[in-house]
């Protein structure tokens, strides 16, 4: 049941649509979302990006075989939008999956609804009767088209007319979207937060030892420069501190500024 996934991504469609229309309902921050976590992991390299799996739905409503297209398409839709939008990203990192109609998702509505009364309580409209029938249905009648035939036929249409209002229009957000990645061990970075806590007890001979041996990791060279300055280095030093200044280290900057200023 993909709405009850914690953490799960996903986007709205428009009834009988796949197209991505980014100003419909809340997909404007849902896609900006997306593309902000697909870019942070695709550019972070202590990040190991596996796939992109994109699942497409569609409601229950209409013919089996048109929703079963139309769920495949959602998918493609979905991954086409990031693919765009997020540099780098190769095809065979995605995964679609066409999941047809929402009958999970269906199945699961109409459970809560028997179990929590309260939840109940806010569409009278369907009497506990009447969601016993649909279960009934849903478990028992394994061809969907006549599945959904035998639901529009509960109370002469008015449930299913109320149902596609309510219920049903929640299941035209059909497109989900989950993301596989690994964080990689990241020695550089451990190197220099060790070098950066030796240097907080001014063992600066110490903290540069280390810092030599990853000094063509551009993360290294502030802490570099100030433990080269610090030994008697100093031309040295100002040299690695301004590569980082011009990197836009922020704590760079401010140390050359104080360096130059000392000149003056």
């Amino acid at each position: 049941v993909m709405r009850k996934e914690a953490g799960d991504l996903y986007v709205n469609f428009p009834l009988n649509q796949s197209e991505l229309l980014p100003d419909f309902r809340d997909n404007a921050a849902m896609l900006e979302k997306i593309l902000a976590i697909t870019q942070m992991i695709q550019d972070d390299s202590r990040c190991r990006l596996h796939k992109i799996q994109i699942i497409g739905l569609a409601s229950i409503e209409g013919p089996n075989r048109h929703n079963e297209d139309l769920s495949d398409q959602r998918a493609i839709a979905l991954k086409n939008y990031v693919k765009q939008h997020v540099r780098g990203l190769s095809e065979n990192k995605f995964e679609l999956y066409g999941g047809g109609e929402a009958w999970a998702e269906f199945r699961d509505q109409i459970n809560d609804l028997l179990i929590d009364t309260k939840l109940q309580s806010k569409h009278p409209t369907l009497t506990r009767l009447d969601l016993q029938r649909m279960m009934d249905i849903i478990d028992n009648e394994g061809n969907l088209d006549i599945r959904e035939q035998k639901l529009r036929r509960i109370n002469d249409g008015e449930t299913f007319k109320y149902l596609l209002s309510t219920l049903l229009a929640d299941q035209r957000n059909s497109g989900y979207l989950r993301i596989y990645y690994d964080r990689v061990p990241d020695s550089r970075a451990d190197i220099i937060n060790y070098a950066l806590e030796l240097m907080t007890e001014k063992e600066f001979e110490n903290a540069c030892e280390l810092l030599q041996t990853v000094k063509d990791d551009s993360r290294s060279w502030n802490a570099l420069g100030i433990s080269l300055y610090m030994t008697g280095q100093k031309e040295e030093g100002i040299h690695y501190i301004t590569l980082a200044a011009e990197q836009g280290n922020a704590d760079a900057i401010r140390n050359l500024k104080q360096l130059n200023s000392h000149k003056e």
